[in-house]
């Protein structure tokens, strides 16, 4: 007999098979997919606890001091509540596995419901935590008189509300897909809903990359958080010098939908000037990397500075202004290389309008002679 806690739903054991059924179905008993249909209803129930509201419903398992202790509840969403849902959410993926369920499903069904179980409990405690720590944004992120707060400065917490949200909507969206898996491989007795094969490996593998990221945030150096956050605008950058060489590089056409139609650069003195760019970009790509863990953040850094949330919040946005003003340069490089084009071509716009002209009254007048034999 299983018990899904979640669902509230216990099944008694029966050797009972639709032999009605063809294809992936056929490979569960009765009983399975009656299971399968508590894991439906368990799904669900969790996905509704996400939805809800934050709210301070104290969990069981913490005390009065705790509780009230700010500190202790940072230090326990980090070290133990995030990781946790990390362990659950990488098991619960590997136990949709389809083969392996339909190999061994009284285990993997029980380590289902064991799973849902889990989720349950932390995501009380994450919800709590939420309505404790993060009831509201900050006022202020950019401010400039709490550089003595360490992990609790306006700029770093408000950034981290954000990503708590993001790791709730996260982990929503991959319990969703995991729901409709189970209809997907037919383990329900009505099995109407689908959705694309292996949909939920990339739902949850989100919501791990999410709370891996959240992890950073909480536990990071200050310049951790804002590597965390250049990354992708590093990224950007590497790809927006390859788009600049290919500019001035007359064996090669850009990609890149800044670079306006693949047109390439024919001013010399706008190539110059963009050759003298890309060694602006090299340095500015240089400058990141020996930031970086790659660099001089390698060596163990002090968690905390004395920048203030303003401070803190122009180096995690940095790489994204550099990215950006770089674009605007190519763009101004851009216009002057159309202003030149569309000189000329008014130019020739011009001339042919004459030229059409010129020969009309030609063969206008010359029609006049039709009757002179020469």
């Amino acid at each position: 007999m299983f018990m899904c806690p979640i669902a509230g739903i216990c099944w008694t054991e029966s050797t009972s098979v639709d032999r009605g059924v063809r294809g992936p179905v056929g490979k569960f008993k009765l009983r399975h997919r009656r299971q399968g249909d508590s894991i439906i209803v368990g799904f669900e129930k969790l996905m509704k606890k996400l939805d809800e509201p934050a709210h301070p419903e104290t969990p069981a398992a913490f005390s009065v001091d705790e509780r009230n202790s700010n500190d202790f509840l940072f230090n326990y969403l980090h070290s133990s509540l995030l990781p946790a849902l990390c362990d659950q959410l990488a098991s619960l993926s590997l136990a949709l596995d389809p083969l392996d369920l339909w190999n061994d499903p009284d285990a993997k069904i029980k380590l289902i419901f064991e799973l849902q179980s889990g989720l349950d409990h932390n995501i009380t405690e994450l919800k709590y935590i939420i309505a404790v720590l993060f009831p509201q944004p900050a006022t202020n992120s950019s401010r400039t008189d709490d550089h003595q707060l360490k992990e609790w400065k306006f700029y770093r917490i408000n950034e981290l509300r954000s990503k708590i949200v993001d790791v709730v909507f996260e982990i929503n969206t991959s319990l969703h897909s995991a729901h409709l898996h189970i209809y997907h491989i037919r383990l329900s007795t009505d099995p109407q809903e689908e959705n694309d094969e292996g949909a939920y490996e990339a739902g949850i593998e989100e919501a791990l990359d999410v709370i891996k990221s959240t992890m950073t945030w909480c536990k990071g150096s200050e310049l951790d958080i804002a590597e965390e956050y250049w990354r992708n605008n590093l990224f950007r950058i590497d790809n927006l010098l390859r788009e600049t060489f290919n500019l001035v590089d007359q064996t090669v056409y850009p990609t890149h939908h800044y670079m306006n139609e693949k047109r390439k650069f024919v001013l010399q003195p706008v190539i110059k000037l963009t050759k003298f760019l890309m060694t602006i970009i090299k340095l500015c790509r240089l400058f990141f990397k020996k930031l970086s863990k790659r660099g001089m953040n390698q060596n163990q850094l002090p968690l905390h500075t004395d920048m203030n949330s303003k401070q803190i919040k122009c180096l995690c946005e940095l790489a994204g202004n550099v990215y950006a003003d770089i674009v605007k340069i190519i763009l101004l490089f851009r216009n002057v290389e159309m202003a030149h084009t569309n000189y000329y071509r008014k130019w020739f716009a011009t001339w042919h309008t004459q030229i059409i002209v010129a020969l009309h009254n030609f063969n206008r007048f010359a029609a006049t002679f039709d009757h002179i034999h020469f």
